[in-house]
């Protein structure tokens, strides 16, 4: 992947952010593994290392 053409002897893929794309393609490659992770946030003044700590039993 490359954000502007440049003389190489390969297949390039000419993308605007190069960046965003190689994550996009590895999201893709993978299987889509974060839409099998549960994310849980936690905010607050007091409890949060007792309730990530319960959390973290399951």
């Amino acid at each position: 992947m490359v954000e502007r053409d440049i003389d190489v002897d390969c297949t390039k893929i000419l993308v605007r952010d190069a960046r965003q794309a190689q994550a996009l393609l590895s999201h893709a490659f993978h299987g889509y593994p974060s839409r099998e992770v549960e994310v849980i946030g936690v905010t607050g003044t007091n409890g949060k290392t007792t309730t990530t700590s319960s959390l973290n039993q399951y």
